[in-house]
């Protein structure tokens, strides 16, 4: 093949994967791939036009590749990191999510045993109340002996029954109060905890955001600039190779007579 039609082939191939652009990251097995494809067109430039391959050429195309080698070497662990660290967020954000839900659950149980407990107090003492004003009913329906006339006992067994009930309808009101003070200090626990978890939750997911955007670099100038190099170093062995050809053997000598 002509070298100069060869030369252009080259530099073809070479510009257009210093265009090309990846998909979406991971980009490792991109750079691995595209480093492929540089070999193969600087091997088919090799075996097409082996007295092109000076030391001036080798010495530039090693350069070139091994600083690509470099600068994809550095992303690749760089994308690992990024990707260790990725996993490791994701699953602190995924457990943040479990408390948050688990706390959801435990506070909803809290309250319905506190207003469990509650009501089981409550009925207690309204059947107590209710005994206690039913006994009371007796007492005004008797009516005293004169014994307990003259003792004033039957006016102390009302008052006495009076009291009882006036007690527990006190300590009624009392437990209403204390239903929603341990109301209230449930829902200020469960805030508290909340809050937290919510603050916990947003940091996580801004981390996430921050090692997406971190990731989404294919190297396009470093490539480019590469192949611009490595076209370089292919245009000046080929105008080489043109400037001073080498020379056809000679025939072979002929046998003396």
């Amino acid at each position: 093949m002509d070298p100069g039609q060869l030369s252009g082939r080259v530099t073809n191939a070479l510009q257009h994967l210093g265009n090309q652009r990846f998909p979406l990251p991971p980009f490792s097995e991109h750079f691995k791939r595209w480093r492929n494809d540089v070999d193969e067109v600087l091997a088919e430039f090799t075996t097409a036009l082996p007295q092109a391959i000076d030391e001036e050429y080798k010495a530039a195309v090693t350069k070139l590749l091994e600083d690509i080698r470099v600068e994809f070497d550095k992303r690749i662990d760089t994308e690992k990191n990024v990707a260790s660290e990725l996993s490791t967020v994701q699953q602190q954000l995924s457990t943040c999510e479990l408390e948050l839900s688990k706390l959801e659950q435990e506070q909803r149980k809290k309250r319905e045993d506190v207003k469990r407990g509650h009501e089981k107090s409550k009925k207690k003492i309204l059947n107590e109340i209710d005994a206690l004003d039913r006994h009371r009913l007796r007492l005004l329906k008797q009516k005293p002996t004169f014994l307990e006339k003259l003792l004033g006992k039957s006016k102390s067994g009302l008052e006495e029954s009076a009291n009882k009930i006036q007690a527990r309808k006190t300590s009624l009101a009392g437990n209403e109060k204390g239903l929603q003070h341990q109301l209230d200090d449930l829902k200020s626990d469960y805030e508290e905890k909340r809050k937290s978890l919510l603050e916990q939750e947003k940091s996580l997911k801004e981390k996430l955001t921050g090692l997406r955007s971190s990731n989404t670099d294919d190297a396009l100038e470093m490539r480019n600039n590469a192949c611009q190099g490595l076209s370089q170093a292919v245009l000046s062995s080929v105008d080489r190779v043109s400037a001073h050809p080498k020379e056809e053997p000679d025939s072979a000598p002929q046998t003396p007579s």
